[in-house]
């Protein structure tokens, strides 16, 4: 299985110095749920990787890219300034064999300025499998906590292959199960921005009120999430159904213009 954390966040246009800072505060905030011994921004145009932690290489190149978004926005000539401010992604793998090949490995997509965060992890309940459900709830709290006022949603999609049907590609609860369009879904876990109590979503595994988030961490299964347990989808779909008929399931097509 792979998965995807997507948090919506508030739009926020940073400088590549503020970016960097707020960056680093995260991956510190995710580190004791991810043992991950480095993170690299992708190799891209310049064809090379660079640790995040050479801070000076790191913040080079962000300037770099930066500088190349501005370029390419201001060619096209839509809005007098480049709307997104600094933005970047990131891998755990040191080279394209280890990204194809290995348990664990992690794309980080940190993007403010488009309103989304996203964390995909490759293969996790083989990289992990003991008590991997509390791993993912500690990194989806450890984040909501970091900037508790900036998270508007949070939502932890499940992708399987092969393709129950047999055919070519993959299960991925968010197109192929959720009870609504894409991209409003919950998944296996998340966050929704309505303060709840465990009996206004009995067919959770768990809720999580968080007033100071202003909000609720909902786990609609407990069990790691398996797209082939006829269970595990019939309860994920109750339980989004049910955060929609509380309105705490938002719209966020906003979010579509950054995939």
């Amino acid at each position: 299985m792979n998965i995807s954390f997507t948090f919506t966040v508030k739009e926020e246009s940073l400088s590549v110095e503020e970016g960097h800072e707020r960056l680093t505060q995260l991956l510190a905030a995710i580190r004791p749920f991810l043992p991950i011994p480095e993170w690299y921004v992708t190799p891209g145009k310049k064809g090379r990787l660079v640790a995040v932690s050479d801070s000076v290489q790191f913040l080079a190149r962000a300037r770099h890219d930066l500088a190349e978004h501005i370029r390419a926005w201001s060619a096209i000539g839509i809005l007098p300034e480049y709307p997104f401010g600094f933005e970047v992604t990131l891998t755990s793998a040191m080279d394209e064999k280890a990204y194809d090949t290995e348990e664990g490995i992690c794309t980080l997509r940190f993007k403010p300025g488009g309103g989304r965060i996203q964390l995909h992890i490759r293969t996790p309940d083989l990289a992990w499998p003991s008590r991997l459900t509390e791993r993912m709830k500690s990194i989806l709290n450890a984040v909501l906590h970091l900037n508790p006022a900036s998270i508007e949603f949070a939502s932890l999609d499940v992708e399987q292959l092969p393709r129950k049907d047999g055919e070519r590609g993959t299960d991925q609860y968010s197109f192929d199960f959720s009870p609504f369009p894409y991209p409003r879904f919950l998944g296996w876990m998340g966050f929704v921005p309505k303060v709840l109590k465990p009996q206004d979503i009995p067919e959770a595994a768990e809720v999580i009120s968080l007033p100071n988030c202003h909000g609720s961490i909902v786990i609609a299964v407990g069990d790691i999430f398996d797209l082939r347990n006829p269970q595990h989808i019939k309860q994920a779909q109750q339980v989004e159904m049910r955060l929609a008929a509380l309105d705490a399931l938002p719209e966020i097509e906003r979010n579509l213009k950054m995939t």
